[in-house]
């Protein structure tokens, strides 16, 4: 997955709304290349819920926070924050999933409606999972934190292994999934293999 320059949209065509064209409008404004598309319901699918693409995502070109300037960047920040929690807040984008036998997959604690891409090393992604909607939750915390994080990580300032992946134990992984921790205030690395088959073996 290779992003265009800057920051663009991806939803699916059910989910159409202004709010979206408005958030790559405001950006264009601002003089930040964005772009917006949309893509067919994809229908029934089997693959681990957390690597699926969500409804609705963002993706961040690689580098991109890096080139632009602070006044800019914390535009960015500001913009895809509040896109974050105006998601969030219209429970009708929330996809139903379900599990093996057609029952509704309800442990799941992230959003399938919502989650933000960015570039990695080596033909690899990043991808924020986003809490489900909860007036508990700070969206905006949460984006901005990340965003700091791909900075950084860009800037060669901090590694995998400073959020808990260590990529010599875990190898060919395409898509890095990666959380907002509120106890620590830090964005960390979570595994979508359970605990008990990844002990002592290298999967993706």
């Amino acid at each position: 997955m290779v992003f265009p320059d800057g920051i663009s949209l991806v939803y699916v065509e059910a989910l159409e709304d202004d709010g979206l064209h408005n958030f790559t409008n405001e950006l264009k404004q601002a003089g930040i290349p964005a772009n917006i598309e949309s893509r067919p319901n994809p229908g029934p699918q089997a693959c681990v819920e957390w690597l699926m693409p969500t409804a609705i995502f963002a993706g961040i070109s690689a580098g991109f926070l890096n080139e632009i300037g602070k006044d800019i960047y914390q535009s960015v920040k500001a913009k895809l924050a509040d896109l974050t929690t105006k998601t969030m807040q219209k429970p009708r984008i929330e996809p139903v999933m379900h599990g093996s036998k057609g029952k509704q997959a309800s442990d799941n604690p992230y959003s399938s409606a919502f989650s933000i891409y960015s570039e990695a090393k080596m033909n690899r992604r990043f991808k924020l999972l986003i809490p489900r909607y909860s007036a508990d939750v700070d969206y905006n915390k949460a984006v901005y934190a990340y965003l700091d994080f791909l900075r950084d990580y860009n800037s060669g300032l901090i590694s995998e292994l400073d959020i808990g992946l260590d990529l010599s134990k875990v190898n060919h992984l395409h898509t890095i999934l990666v959380f907002f921790n509120e106890t620590t205030n830090c964005i960390e690395w979570v595994d979508h293999v359970p605990a008990h088959v990844r002990k002592g073996k290298k999967l993706s």
